[in-house]
């Protein structure tokens, strides 16, 4: 083979290989989107339901010193949110977030008495949708009212809080557990091995916990809450095409040396 041959081979390698490469670097873990609530009230309340079991889940009606009673009673509800696509840098826009989650009963085997206090094994979903007036465009689609902004369902979720703040968590280096996610206007390359984490602040009650032996629990709260979202982001469907047209100009030459060898 030529030196000239040789060196259009070896650059159309390099090219392919390389852009593979820096495909497979470029799936980085970066903020898709976080969210603010509405006002300064409570906008999520932790039920426990004794025997290491709970929900967690979004309220806005329940008083801020809700009964026990009165917790347990209450379901999840769409809250006020202004939502933020952070990657895109669409910011400010009118939503309501569902969020619910169940931990386990059973023995107090997932709660510990660290500070702070964790609740593991939480299991759940969370749907934000757009609650505006007008179109909005974002990573290049137009959406409206009503539009899935972005969901996720979640296994073995972690709820930390000490004194009167806290958070929630999941992903699968942290937890162990599964974040899955979806949007009708975030692309799907952008939402694989989701991680999630709330905030919580103003507790209504200090964080403890109740009971004993085989009834422990985290006690009841209500609080404010704020969140962000990070996924890791593949490459686009372009630029796996590009990489595989430089794998195949290596073929072509490769096949175009063979065949003048055989003249």
């Amino acid at each position: 083979m030529g030196a000239m041959m040789k060196a259009m081979v070896a650059a159309a390698v390099l090219a392919s290989v390389g852009g593979f490469a820096a495909g497979a670097n470029a799936a980085t873990v970066v903020q898709i989107a976080s969210y603010t609530q509405v006002g300064g009230g409570k906008t999520f309340a932790w039920d426990g339901v004794g025997g290491n079991g709970g929900r967690l889940f979004t309220n806005s009606t329940l008083a801020a010193n809700a009964s026990a009673a009165q917790i347990g009673a209450a379901s999840a509800q769409w809250v006020n949110v202004i939502f933020n696509f952070n990657d895109a840098g669409v910011m400010g826009l009118q939503g309501q977030l569902l969020f619910n989650a169940t931990a386990p009963t059973g023995p107090a085997t997932q709660l510990t008495a660290s500070v702070p206090i964790r609740q593991s094994g939480l299991n759940g979903s969370f749907a934000f949708k757009y609650t505006g007036a007008g179109p909005v465009t974002a990573y290049g689609t137009t959406f409206n009212t009503g539009a899935n902004l972005l969901s996720g369902t979640f296994t073995n979720g972690w709820l930390s809080v000490g004194g009167s703040s806290g958070g929630f968590a999941d992903s699968y280096g942290l937890t162990g557990g599964t974040v899955t996610l979806a949007s009708s206007v975030i692309p799907m390359n952008k939402l694989i091995d989701g991680d999630l984490g709330f905030s919580f602040s103003g507790l209504s009650q200090q964080a403890a916990i109740t009971g004993s032996n085989g009834t422990r629990q985290l006690r009841d709260f209500r609080a404010s809450s704020g969140a962000n979202f990070s996924a890791t982001a593949v490459p686009e469907p372009t630029s796996w095409a590009l990489m595989i047209v430089g794998f195949g100009a290596a073929g072509a030459i490769l096949r175009r040396r063979g065949a003048l060898a055989a003249a």
